[in-house]
């Protein structure tokens, strides 16, 4: 009796259709924030912004992730169906 290894047997590789459908929401989500990204920055400096996928509602802002995550629960909102992204206003130095 030839063993399988436990990980062949979980592994499953996405379908064509599945992929193109992640490219294109990908695709979506950086045509928004590079249209709208230069206004959110000028409101919300430096700080997590989250808005509705569908329709681009801005429905929470904080520079703490945490707290923002905490904030969507609050308002009954799945994070499945926000974007989010850090607006950078304030350079940031790392010495690595």
């Amino acid at each position: 009796m030839t063993r399988r290894k436990a990980w062949a047997t979980l592994a499953t590789t996405p379908s064509l259709d599945s992929v193109r459908k992640a490219r294109a929401a990908a695709k979506k989500e950086e045509a928004f924030w590079r249209d709208h990204y230069g206004a959110f920055l000028k409101q919300y400096p430096d700080q997590f912004l989250a808005v509705i996928k569908d329709t681009g509602q801005v429905v929470a802002a904080d520079p703490d992730l945490l707290c923002l995550i905490a904030t969507l629960s609050k308002l009954g909102v799945d994070v499945g169906h926000v974007w989010v992204r850090y607006l950078a206003h304030t350079p940031i130095n790392l010495a690595l």
